[in-house]
């Protein structure tokens, strides 16, 4: 063959590649093995709040790598927006009806379900597995902090029509406005803001690198380069350490439920698992058929 046979890529080398492409579910799947295999930590991290530093943390970065250019495309997607909303406000919850029908114990698991389809799109993992996925993340992100911000109203009208008043649930409508201007908007303003006003550097980064000062240096002198070059230079970083701060949440939830967890039978688990996955399917076919007329 002439010297030319392919050399076989190295055991270590495959697996560094299978980590780096699937970071996100590796470390939310370990988040959630420490906080089985030891709570301690992930409860002593929620003593201190550490969750909601976290979801700040994911916000900082999503305004730190928000392009201009990327809004105007969420913009120019607004009819796919307005649909994403309606069915995140009104047709999921209006499932909720139909889960609370099934006859299943430990009846808190199909009122959590059901409570779950009321709710609006998650704070900390939906900008981040949209970008995983390669879609438009500015929109996900529009959609994020809209839905949750009307949540505040769609809400407790859709848990009381769709569950009733004796699920036992309110909402401080203030408090929780409140919580969301400061772990949503407050961190996606000030992550943007950074990456505008500091642009016009790149000619100093790359000096840098020439010199071959490493990474090290190029990190401590950010306050004094252009945020939006470094941001967009090292995207990869950013998304590792915004899927470390989004495996926070599993570890320290499941840290928390533990001795709950492990008290509810595997058989009642897997059952209610699969409702669920089901569920997600129905709405995603749904979803899917009707986007296709859009």
């Amino acid at each position: 063959d002439g010297g030319n046979r392919a050399t076989p890529p190295q055991p270590g080398a495959a697996a560094l590649d299978f980590a780096r492409s699937n970071f996100l579910p590796l470390a939310l799947i370990g988040g959630m093995t420490l906080g089985l295999l030891d709570p301690t930590l992930g409860c002593l991290a929620h003593k201190y709040s550490l969750s909601k530093y976290s979801t700040f943390g994911i916000f900082v970065i999503s305004g730190l790598t928000l392009r201009t250019k990327e809004l105007g495309a969420a913009l120019q997607a607004w009819p796919a927006g307005l649909f994403g909303l309606g069915s995140i406000l009104l047709f999921t919850p209006f499932l909720a009806q139909f889960l609370v029908q099934i006859q299943f114990f430990p009846r808190e698991f199909i009122t959590g379900l059901a409570m779950f389809c009321c709710m609006p799109t998650t704070l900390s993992s939906g900008v981040t597995l949209t970008q995983l996925a390669g879609g438009n993340s500015a929109l996900a992100l529009a959609m994020t902090v809209i839905s949750n911000l009307l949540g505040i109203m769609f809400v407790p009208l859709s848990l009381a029509k769709y569950i009733g008043t004796g699920a036992g649930v309110s909402l401080p409508t203030k408090e929780l406005f409140r919580s969301l201007v400061n772990t949503l908007l407050v961190p996606l303003i000030l992550g943007k803001v950074a990456r505008e006003t500091s642009k016009g550097a790149q000619d100093l980064i790359s000096f840098l690198k020439l010199l071959s000062l490493g990474k090290f240096l190029i990190w401590t002198c950010i306050p004094y380069v252009g945020i939006a070059e470094f941001v967009d230079g090292n995207r990869q970083g950013f998304s590792v350490l915004s899927a470390v701060l989004l495996s926070l949440v599993p570890w320290i939830q499941v840290s928390r439920s533990r001795s709950l967890l492990l008290s509810v039978k595997p058989k009642a688990f897997a059952i209610i698992v699969t409702i669920g996955v089901y569920d997600f399917l129905s709405d995603l076919i749904v979803v899917s058929n009707f986007s296709n007329f859009m």
